[in-house]
């Protein structure tokens, strides 16, 4: 049987985590985002890669991780920053 299977015992505690990553975004748009996927997911981590503006503010009142980076490293490694 596949460990992440339904029928799995482990798969009882699984939780959803929606990673998204950023680069100097439209700050509109990444709320509007968050905001539809809240009700699906157990977490939300947004990985701003080094814009310009930091939006730990405005986005922390949405109840989210939010991680700025000090360079931008590409989106592999900010998506594998966001499941760490």
């Amino acid at each position: 049987m596949n460990k992440f299977s339904p029928e799995s015992d482990d798969a009882n505690g699984t939780k959803v985590c929606a990673v998204i990553v950023t680069f100097n975004p439209d700050l509109d748009a990444v709320t509007a985002l968050i905001r539809r996927i809240q009700n699906q997911v157990d977490l939300i981590v947004v990985i701003d890669n080094a814009s310009q503006i930091n939006y730990a503010n405005e986005l922390g009142a949405l109840s989210i991780n939010y991680v700025q980076n000090k360079d931008n490293e590409g989106l592999a490694a900010g998506f594998n920053s966001g499941i760490q």
